[in-house]
């Protein structure tokens, strides 16, 4: 799983755990043909298998790293997934090697297979606690190499016997497994390296010019990199007013953090006091523009972006959370980042605690002036889609709620997402769990907290008040996003305006069953405009953020839940998937228009190696089914 997370862009554990599975499965198949032999010399067995999974293994790994699967290709090229059963070849013989020796010790010695069970799951237990700490010691491609070992330790112990009450050594089976265990080794020593897709990111990023290679550490957690190049550059939703209004802008302000090579995420520099200021054009500085010398809570640390915004525009005091250690320690404590970002979480004013922030937030004591949530993920909140259908319990209705708990009474909660999803989604599934967590919680109208604001194409800003906005600070903050020329689609005391927005439903929803049921690869053309006609041009987004906003609030919320070609139902946490766009009964939509779901190849991916599944699963049922009749 972690050689997928590195080469590719998921870890695909359900298709890992699907070959495992059927491995197993297919070993026990083979072994009700050949059981007869097996009674008649276990030992043979168990040594053969242990002795050949170790270059089995090593094989597996090298073969996998030479078939050219892209998952972001899936929607567009069908022979993707003839690649991804490739994987399941290549990774299902160590799988069926490893499954034989289980399953021939179960035949050998069936009189004790309570005890053997036991063993057998304690084994499984420590060897996977021992892997944990491997990680820390050894890069993802190199895993593989304590499992030889131990495997090595396994046939070791095969190549003794007993003969006339003493125990004897077989040094021809010794010999024979120390030289396949070398071999294997050497194998994933000079042979095993990950092959990255060239697609990555960080793909790009050693292709640029006068890139260089900061710092690397690995973990559990992932493989952190850090590259240094002149051409690496981020604004995050940074307003198209900066260029004009500032005097100097900084110049290489970032390096770039790649995380198990994607991203990147920007790691920013100490800005000069005369760069400061730009700061202040991004959607997080929003917040400050209403509070002053705020007590902040950012929940994750990225690559400090946030935290030098919040020490930018006056925040009083700064607290971090963040869950994975190695991210902490990389921007802390590395020399060189250090250097480069002046020592930033250093700051007297900055405190940076280890854990999850959603569990703090519920039950820390402490009270915050702004809780802020930017842009912690990917595009559409996942990693590239790759993890479209996984738990991502950040964008629950219950974890904004537990958010909104540890802010004081005129506090804010600040989200700010990636808005680049056209057809949009993600932002409308954000603002649906938003307004639900904030009439569950219960402390006013939500009509009279919400704030949002967007930039085409860039980000998307929601922002919820503890109590209603007051007039001042509405007005405050509308001043802001025209000054940074931010679209509001929804403010306190907006007028309402959502005559044409059933239309608009309705036309785009029409566009995507006229287009199935002509066959079309195109858009279909836009209807003329007048009084009463359709609309049919593609979906504006402040005018549909805008509508979305104003029918959740008034009660409308099923009815757009319902006739939204994509799922933006508000996410909780029995069904905490929040980038699980797509709707069963509007699939046959996206057959003739999938680059509109691009973004969702991790939901067809899972229909496509469940329907593997299902077919491996099946000829391993009926093989011995056809076998057994013949006798």
């Amino acid at each position: 799983m972690r050689t997928f997370s590195v080469g590719s862009w998921s870890n695909f554990g359900h298709m890992v755990i699907s070959i495992a599975l059927l491995g197993f499965g297919f070993s026990g198949t083979l072994l009700t043909f050949i059981q007869k032999r097996v009674e008649k010399d276990p030992e043979r067995w168990l040594y053969v298998s242990a002795m050949l999974f170790m270059p089995a293994i090593a094989l597996a790994h090298v073969a996998a790293q030479y078939v050219q699967f892209n998952p972001a290709l899936i929607t567009s090229d069908h022979r993707q997934l003839w690649l991804v059963a490739a994987y399941y070849l290549a990774y299902g013989v160590p799988f069926i090697v490893g499954a034989i020796l289980i399953g021939v010790s179960f035949i050998a010695l069936r009189e004790h297979i309570h005890r053997l069970y036991f063993w057998n799951m304690l084994g499984s237990g420590l060897g996977g606690l021992a892997l944990l700490p491997a990680m820390f010691l050894l890069p993802p491609e190199r895993l593989f190499i304590p499992i030889c070992v131990a495997c090595l330790l396994a046939a070791g112990a095969f190549c003794w016997y007993e003969e006339k009450g003493r125990l004897e050594l077989d040094a021809f089976r010794l010999g024979l497994a120390l030289l396949l265990g070398a071999a294997a080794m050497g194998i994933l020593v000079f042979h095993g390296q990950i092959r990255v897709s060239p697609f990555k990111s960080i793909s790009y990023a050693r292709k640029l010019p006068d890139s260089k290679h900061v710092a690397r550490t690995y973990g559990p957690m992932g493989v952190l990199d850090v590259f240094d190049s002149s051409f690496l550059h981020f604004a995050p939703g940074l307003s198209l007013r900066a260029a004009l209004d500032l005097d100097e802008m900084p110049d290489h302000a970032y390096m770039g953090l790649y995380i198990d090579g994607g991203g990147p995420i920007g790691v920013i520099r100490k800005l000069t006091p005369r760069e400061g200021r730009y700061s202040g054009y991004l959607p997080m500085a929003a917040a400050y523009r209403v509070l002053d010398k705020p007590k902040v809570l950012l929940v994750q640390l990225g690559g400090g972006i946030s935290v030098s915004v919040a020490l930018e525009q006056g925040a009083g005091q700064v607290t971090v959370v963040e869950s994975n250690p190695q991210t902490i320690r990389l921007i802390r404590d590395h020399p060189t980042i250090r250097r480069f970002n002046g020592d930033l979480l250093r700051d007297p004013r900055v405190t940076v605690r280890l854990g999850e922030a959603r569990a703090l937030a519920a039950t820390t004591r402490e009270r915050y002036d702004l809780v802020e949530v930017s842009l912690i993920d990917s595009t559409g909140l996942s990693q590239p889609a790759g993890y479209a259908v996984d738990e991502n319990y950040v964008y629950t209705v219950e974890g904004i709620r537990d958010y909104l708990h540890c802010l004081n009474e005129g506090g804010i909660l600040s989200l700010t997402v990636w808005n680049k999803l056209d057809p949009p989604r993600n932002v409308p599934k954000l603002l649906g769990t938003v307004i639900e967590a904030a009439r569950r919680e219960g402390s006013g109208d939500p009509k009279d907290r919400i704030f949002v604001f967007h930039r085409f194409l860039s980000t998307a800003t929601i922002m919820v008040r503890k109590s209603p906005f007051d007039p001042k600070q509405v007005e405050q903050l509308r001043a802001f996003c025209r000054r940074m020329a931010f679209d509001v689609p929804y403010y306190p005391g907006m007028p309402a305006d959502d005559a044409q927005f059933d239309r608009v439903l309705t036309a785009f929803w029409d566009s995507y069953r006229q287009s199935t049921a002509e066959g079309a690869t195109a858009e279909p053309e836009p209807a003329p405009a007048g009084p009463g006609a359709p609309q049919r041009s593609p979906l504006d987004m402040g005018r549909y953020y805008r509508g979305c906003a104003q029918w959740l609030l008034i009660g409308r919320s099923r009815e757009l839940f319902s006739r939204y070609v994509f799922d933006v139902s508000p996410a909780t946490d029995n069904r905490p998937y929040f980038t699980a766009y797509l709707k069963p009964r509007t699939l046959p939509f996206f057959l003739t228009r999938l680059k509109d779901i691009s973004d969702e190849w991790g939901y067809i991916l899972l229909w496509g190696t469940l329907l593997q599944s299902v077919l491996f699963g099946l000829l391993i049922i009926a093989l011995p089914l056809a076998l057994r009749r013949r006798e």
